[in-house]
């Protein structure tokens, strides 16, 4: 079997579990009522372009995209048509999907990578608390925030300025850690010299 049918035929053995195995993962209940189910579409479809006008015509009159989008994302699934998105498309709606999630203080269940970023448990920690600094559940004291974080994980504060940096580089986080104090944005940010150099204000209060 050539490695693309055998990747449809894991897909497959997924899309079309049943039972125990199906609820591990997630219900797809909402699945009888997909247009893609109505009209019969063999799953092989979603993974093949001659047949994805067929499966995007699906989509636009499906009334369960959202729960589709849901598990596709949760899986993480990065071929094929699915939600009326391409695994191209799909790339800049999980970026934005995975950072809703963290928004809220929690990361979405499942096992999440962006490039060379994965969460580690450290930032599910972080996005916790920032969420609760920014919603004023927690208020921290005047100064710094990456002080704030230190004495609450306990851990260096070189390690929560990197874990800081490397979600804000792919866009999870905005910067509302940094504005606690602006002197921080430039220690941890990577062209902190050049605004510097650029811009001496930047530093001032």
């Amino acid at each position: 079997m050539g490695t693309k049918l055998k990747v449809v035929a894991e897909k497959e053995e997924f899309l079309l579990a049943t039972g125990d195995d199906a609820k591990k993962i997630m219900s797809l209940a909402w699945r009888s009522k997909a247009m893609c189910e109505k009209r019969g579409i063999p799953v092989r479809w979603f993974y093949e372009s001659r047949t994805r006008d067929s499966v995007r015509s699906a989509c636009e009159d499906c009334t369960v995209r959202p729960e589709c989008l849901e598990e596709v994302l949760i899986r993480h699934e990065q071929h094929g048509f699915f939600a009326g998105y391409s695994g191209n498309q799909r790339k800049a709606v999980y970026k934005r999907w995975l950072a809703a999630h963290i928004r809220r203080g929690k990361f979405p269940p499942g096992n999440h990578k962006i490039g060379s970023y994965r969460p580690q448990p450290i930032d599910r920690k972080i996005a916790q608390l920032l969420y609760k600094a920014d919603h004023h559940v927690v208020k921290p004291d005047e100064g710094s925030m990456l002080q704030y974080l230190f004495e609450m994980l306990g851990d260096k504060p070189a390690t929560i300025g990197s874990r800081l940096t490397a979600m804000e580089r792919q866009g999870l986080i905005q910067k509302i850690w940094a504005s606690k104090r602006r002197i921080e944005a430039i220690e941890l940010t990577q062209d902190g010299l050049e605004r510097i150099e650029a811009d001496p204000s930047f530093i001032e209060a």
